[in-house]
C-alpha cells in the first residue's frame, strides 16, 4: 500500500478535490471525475441531479429522461437519427467534439471514478458487467430498483462478468432497495459510511461482502440470496437487520463482527450457515428464524448475553430434521447444538439450555447403535428427554387405571358387587402398587388381601411396582427441570 497522506484518516478518504472534478485519495490514488466517465455521462445525459437531491427527494422528471436515454442506448434500440442526436448531446455533455459513444455490448467501467454529488441510478438496467472497483461516492447513492445482468451471461473467458464494487467507498447513504443482481456481485472491502440498505434486494448468483465495513445502520431485510452469500470478516458497526431474509445456499459470516443490535428474526437459512469466530457485541435476535437443513455453526463465536434463538414446541418447526437428503449429518448437528447449549448454560438461560440438550439427544438417538437407540427412543417417549411432567404422569395414571380395572374384573367374576366404594378400593390398591414404599397397600389392605389374589394379579402388582420406578424418576426429573431446581 502507498504511503498515506494523512495517517489519521483511512486509505479511502478524500484528501483533495481538483478543479476538473477528480479527487485524490489518502492512499495516493487519483480518481477520475465522473463527468469525464463516458458511461456516467450517458447515464446523466440531460444533466445531474441538484446539489440538495436525496434518494427521497430529487428531480424525478430529470431522472426519467436520463433513464430513458440510458435504456435505449443499452438495448441498442436507436435508429440513425436518434444515434446522431445522442452523439451530439454526449459530446456536448462530455465537452469533447471527437468523443464516440461507448459500445453497448461492452462492459461498463466506472472504476476509480469520483462521484462528487448525489448519484441517481434508480431503476437503471445494467445489461453488461458494471465495474465500480475503487470508486468513491461522496454523496448519497441511489441504486433502488436497479437491475444488474438482466440478460443471460455472455460466454467469455474472463471473470469480469460480475457486478464489481470492491474497494468502493460510499461516503453518505447507499440505497440498493429492491435491486436485482442477476449474476455474481462483489463488494469486497467496500466501505459504507452511513445508512446502507439492501432491503428486498435479490442476489441470484454468488455475492461477496468480504471485509466490508458498514459504519451505521444496515438493512438486508427481506433480501433474497439465491447463491452463496459471503460476509467473512465484515464489520457491522451499527444496528444490522437481516430480518426476513432468505438464504438459499451457503450463508457465511465467519470472523464477522456485529457491534450493534443485530436482527436475523424470521430469516430462512436453507443450507449451511457459518458464524464461526464471529463476534456479537450487542443484543442479537434469531427469533423466528428457520434453519431448514443445517444447524448454524457458532464454534469459537463470542455471543452477547442477550441472544435469542427460537425454541419451538415442535423440534423441526425452526430446526432441521436429524436425517434426510442434503441434511447436515447428525454428528455435526450434535456438535453445533452443544455449542449453543453451553452458551445458554453459562448464561443461566434454562429453557434454551434444555431445548438444545434435547436436540443433542435427538442427534445421539440417530447415531447410536441399535440397542442404545431403543433406550433413547423410550427416554423420548416417556419424558421428552427429561423435560416433561405430563408424559410420565400420564403413564402412571394409565398404569393405575389398568391395574384397578383388572382387579375390578376379577372381583366381579367372584360375584362381588360393583359400586363407587369398590371402584375407589380397586384404584387405591393399584395406586399402592405404584408407590409401595409409602406402605399404603399393607396399611389399608393388609397382607391377606394380596395373598388371596390369583397369581396373575400378584404378578401384575409386581410389574406395576417395577414400571413405576423409572416413571417416578422421570416425573421427578421433569419437576426439577421445569421449576429450575439444581
Amino acid at each position: 500500500m502507498s504511503k498515506l497522506h494523512d495517517p489519521t484518516l483511512p486509505p479511502g478518504a478524500i484528501v483533495e478535490e481538483f478543479d476538473d472534478g477528480g479527487a485524490l485519495r489518502n492512499d495516493g490514488v487519483r480518481l477520475k471525475p465522473a463527468n469525464q466517465n463516458p458511461w456516467y455521462v450517458l447515464a446523466t445525459l440531460h444533466g445531474e441531479q441538484p446539489a440538495d437531491a436525496h434518494p427521497h427527494y430529487f428531480d424525478f422528471t430529470l431522472a426519467d429522461r436520463n433513464r430513458e436515454v440510458w435504456s435505449r442506448w443499452a438495448q441498442d434500440a436507436l435508429d440513425d437519427a436518434e444515434k446522431a442526436e445522442l452523439l451530439r448531446l454526449f459530446r456536448a455533455r462530455l465537452g469533447n467534439n471527437s468523443a464516440e459513444l461507448p459500445d453497448p455490448s461492452e462492459d461498463y467501467d466506472f472504476s476509480y471514478t469520483y462521484f462528487s454529488g448525489f448519484t441517481c441510478f434508480e431503476s437503471y438496467n445494467f445489461k453488461k458487467a458494471a465495474n465500480f472497483c475503487g470508486a468513491t461516492f461522496n454523496e448519497c447513492t441511489d441504486f433502488r430498483y436497479a437491475t444488474f445482468f438482466e440478460e443471460p451471461l455472455v460466454e467469455k473467458a474472463t471473470f469480469i462478468e460480475v457486478t464489481d464494487f470492491p474497494g468502493t467507498t460510499f461516503t453518505k447513504g447507499a440505497f440498493f432497495n429492491h435491486a436485482t443482481f442477476s449474476q455474481s456481485a462483489s463488494f469486497h472491502s467496500a466501505i459504507f459510511s452511513e445508512e446502507t440498505s439492501f432491503e428486498m434486494a435479490t442476489f441470484s448468483g454468488k455475492v461477496a461482502f468480504h471485509e466490508v465495513t458498514f459504519t451505521e445502520v444496515t438493512y438486508f431485510r427481506d433480501a433474497i440470496f439465491y447463491g452463496n452469500a459471503f460476509f467473512h470478516k465484515a464489520t457491522f458497526k451499527g444496528e444490522t437487520a437481516f430480518s426476513g431474509a432468505t438464504f438459499n445456499r451457503l450463508a457465511g459470516f465467519k470472523d464477522t463482527t456485529f457491534n450493534g443490535i443485530t436482527f436475523f428474526s424470521n430469516a430462512t437459512f436453507s443450507a449451511k450457515t457459518i458464524f464461526n469466530s464471529a463476534t456479537f457485541k450487542a443484543t442479537t435476535s434469531f427469533d423466528g428464524a428457520r434453519f431448514l437443513t443445517h444447524v448454524p455453526e457458532f464454534h469459537a463465536t463470542e455471543f452477547y448475553e442477550d441472544t435469542v434463538f427460537p425454541i419451538p414446541n415442535t423440534p423441526t418447526a425452526n430446526w432441521p430434521p436429524q436425517s434426510g437428503a442434503d441434511v447436515m449429518a447428525a454428528d455435526d448437528q450434535k456438535r453445533a447444538y452443544s455449542r449453543l447449549r453451553l452458551f445458554f448454560a453459562k448464561t443461566q438461560q434454562i429453557d434454551e439450555e434444555q431445548f438444545f440438550h434435547r436436540q443433542e439427544m435427538r442427534c445421539k438417538r440417530v447415531t447410536a447403535g441399535w440397542a442404545t437407540k431403543g433406550m433413547y427412543s423410550i427416554y423420548s417417549a416417556l419424558s421428552d428427554y427429561g423435560i416433561s411432567i405430563w408424559r410420565p404422569l400420564a403413564y402412571l395414571i394409565l398404569l393405575t387405571v389398568l391395574g384397578g380395572d383388572l382387579l375390578g374384573a376379577h372381583r366381579q367374576a367372584l360375584g362381588e358387587g360393583q359400586d363407587w366404594a369398590m371402584l375407589g378400593e380397586n384404584m387405591g390398591w393399584s395406586l399402592a402398587n405404584l408407590v409401595p414404599f409409602t406402605g399404603f397397600g399393607r396399611t389399608f389392605f393388609g397382607p391377606d388381601f394380596y395373598q388371596g389374589l390369583p397369581g396373575w394379579l400378584q404378578a401384575l402388582a409386581g410389574a406395576q411396582t417395577l414400571a413405576a420406578i423409572p416413571l417416578l424418576f422421570l416425573l421427578g426429573l421433569g419437576l426439577r427441570n421445569t421449576f429450575r431446581l439444581r
